[in-house]
This record gives structure tokens, sequence and C-alpha cells, in this order.
């Protein structure tokens, strides 16, 4: 498995990476970051996405997402 994580995961291009991340089988999606200090629920951002997905954008310590992903977007 690929640990991936998307910096801007709430703008346009960020929405569209983490739409492809979630179809790939080998991939997980490790962090979400976004300049907003609250964490938001992706499904906020991603319509269709399955009411089981529990995944968060939120303002994340880059140190942390770095040394915890083996691919940053």
């Amino acid at each position: 498995m690929v640990r991936c994580s998307v910096i801007g995961a709430k703008g346009y291009t960020g929405i569209e990476v983490v739409k492809l991340l979630l179809q790939h089988e080998d991939v997980v999606v490790s962090y979400l970051t976004t300049t907003q200090d609250e964490e938001i629920p992706l499904s906020e951002y991603i319509a269709n996405l399955p009411k089981t997905n529990s995944l968060m954008i939120g303002n994340h310590d880059y140190k942390k997402v770095a040394k915890e992903s083996d691919v940053v977007f």
C-alpha cells in the first residue's frame, strides 16, 4: 500500500486528486490538509462519498505528513 496525502485538499485540483486516489486499490489516503483550523469531513466536498468514509480535511503538521506519507500531492 502506498500512503498518500494531499495538501490543499479543499481546492478543485485537490478534490480531483482525492477522487482518483480513493478509486485506487493500492492507495491509502493518510492526510488531507487545508489552512483552515477546523477539521471538515471530506464528504462535504465530495457528494457521492460513501457514508462509511471518515476522512477529514484539517490543518495538520506538515512535518508529520511528510514523515508518514510515501507520496504528497
